[in-house]
């Protein structure tokens, strides 16, 4: 408890002048005493149980998952004395990086896989915050400097020009903790270290586990949204964190970082044998890699890697591989895995490229293995509209737009087939980008679409994210196709209800939750509306539009 409230603390104390604040050894008496603890307690599981207590039933078992504790929470309170202190910490960076560097490249990946996952999180979360630290990086150290002699932002921070904060007592270059900083920042990235950190982050971190490709087989939808929420920010895991350190070591050293993923691809590729299932999933680690760190590899005018010889060597007989629901897990996840890189290296894709991707893509939206579906459902959205720009035609618009039907087809037979809310809405969302795509081309095929909706709100129920997803499906139509959509007869058995269920204020957390969105609509229908034929409808609402302007509600439109 101790310890966690330090890591509020810390950042409350501002200490600019280490050499002239009193405060200065009291702190660094305790950032001291912090890496003792680690160095104390850094082994899992724990070995050492006191004398007094081995006789104990399962005590080794409750002393491993304490220590385990403290561990973690000594290693966030470095990681924040290293924010907010970093010179102050600096004399400290020799001991505590190598001991969390150590056991990541020394041990084998099940043994990892067995410590609790915060523990690793900890772990590369304090690499990760160490390399993100200008003060540690020799090749930043000048930079300092610079910032010391800005006067116009130190006055707006409030300093006194020939304060005590400035002069070169205060000047971390010449710390002699700050130097020995860098020089085991800059051993970390040695050539050997930086490739062995690579390999280990790929091979131990980023690879599937045999778990996850049993969820793969026994719970498909599942696998899939913890997959997507592993590229969320917000959702943390062993693998989010290791994907952030792979990229502040491909922001710190960028050439040599892409060399080596590039040579760890090819090496695994050409040494084992493609029907080798445990080899897939090295190669699938590999192309995770290369997806998380795309900008770097073609962003930014760089190519570091060309995606078009990738694409047609590689990937395309992936994405072509008839696979079934017998398949190897691990085979599917390789062909799920060239979908999302796909997605993620789009802007790189020649334009008869695009054109075959799309619809290769498009059609493994129907294949048995459902992660890949729904990932090929996510990547058609991306395409869709990629180059939707303006009143610009492109010739890979003109692309998607031959091939929609199809994709429609295929998406709403994939939404048929999903079950969980998350899976269902990636779906619709699917649908929204095809038409906003689309517009008018879509016209022939209106009926069939505003079908296939009318049986999605229907099992809609109360499920908000399908209802918004459903909202978002009709704006597209209505603002595409104008009034042609409102009269259709089909269309309305989905609007006007849809409309109805959304502005109904009379249900509890209908207005904090649909109630903007339908208005929305509501506002999209009467603009695109033809008072002649659709006054009677529109008339019949105002009675609920009247509800909710008595109602006092504010909504943001």
């Amino acid at each position: 408890g101790y310890i966690k409230c330090l890591t509020e603390l810390l950042p409350m104390m501002e200490i600019e002048n280490i050499y002239a604040d009193p405060r200065t050894p009291s702190v660094r008496s305790m950032m001291e005493s912090l890496v003792q603890i680690c160095d104390a307690v850094k082994a899992y599981p724990s070995v050492s149980v006191p004398p007094t207590l081995a006789n104990i039933p399962s005590i080794h078992e409750e002393y491993s998952l304490r220590m385990d504790k403290i561990y973690r929470a000594t290693l966030r309170c470095c990681m924040c004395s290293i924010q907010s202190q970093p010179q102050l910490f600096a004399p400290n960076i020799s001991r505590v990086l190598p001991s969390v560097v150590e056991p990541m490249l020394t041990l084998d990946a099940n043994v990892l896989h067995s410590m609790p996952e915060k523990r690793l999180m900890n772990m590369t979360g304090l690499i990760t915050t160490v390399l993100s630290i200008a003060m540690y990086d020799e090749k930043r150290k000048d930079s300092l400097l610079a910032g010391n002699k800005n006067a116009v932002l130190g006055m707006l921070l409030g300093k006194k020009r020939g304060s005590n904060n400035d002069g070169p007592a205060n000047n971390p270059n010449d710390d002699r903790g700050v130097m020995e900083a860098r020089n085991t920042v800059t051993a970390l990235l040695t050539e050997g270290t930086i490739e062995r950190i690579i390999e280990t982050l790929v091979g131990k971190f980023l690879r599937l586990y045999s778990e996850e490709i049993e969820e793969w087989n026994d719970d498909p939808e599942g696998r899939y949204e913890t997959d997507l929420a592993e590229k969320s920010s917000m959702e943390k895991s062993p693998r989010h964190c290791a994907g952030a350190l792979l990229l502040q070591l491909m922001d710190r050293e960028t050439d040599r970082v892409a060399q080596t993923l590039l040579e760890l691809t090819q090496r695994v590729y050409q040494q084992l044998p493609p029907d080798d299932v445990n080899g897939m999933l090295s190669r699938e680690a590999c192309y995770r890699a290369l997806e998380l760190c795309h900008s770097a590899m073609v962003g930014r005018g760089q190519n570091r890697l060309n995606f078009s010889e990738w694409f047609h060597s590689e990937l395309l007989p992936i994405l072509q591989a008839d696979l079934g629901e017998d398949s190897p897990a691990q085979m599917r996840a390789m062909q799920a895995r060239a979908v999302q890189v796909v997605q993620a290296y789009s802007t790189s894709l020649k334009t008869a490229d695009f054109s075959f991707a799309f619809q290769t893509i498009a059609r493994l939206m129907a294949a048995p293995d459902l992660v890949t579906a729904f990932c090929a459902a996510r990547c058609i959205n991306h395409l869709a509209l990629l180059h939707v720009k303006g009143t610009e035609e492109s010739a890979q618009l003109e692309s998607v737009r031959e091939h929609s039907v199809f994709a429609l087809g295929n998406t709403f037979a994939l939404a048929n087939r999903a079950e969980s809310e998350e899976c269902l809405s990636v779906t619709l969302m699917c649908v929204s980008a095809l038409v906003e795509a689309n517009g008018l081309y879509l016209e022939p095929v209106i009926q069939a679409i505003a079908e296939q909706l009318l049986s999605l709100w229907e099992r809609a129920r109360d499920s908000v994210p399908i209802h918004s997803c459903l909202l978002s499906v009709l704006n597209h139509l209505i603002m595409k196709m104008g009034y042609a959509t409102i009269e259709n007869q089909h269309v309305q058995t989905v609007l006007f209800p849809l409309l109805d269920y959304c502005t109904d204020i009379s249900v509890t957390n209908r207005a904090e939750t649909l109630l903007e969105d339908g208005l929305r609509l509501w506002l999209v229908t009467v603009v695109s509306s033809r008072v002649a034929t659709m006054g009677p409808k529109l008339t019949n609402m105002l009675p609920r539009l009247e509800a909710i302007i008595r109602s006092g509600l504010e909504p943001d439109l």
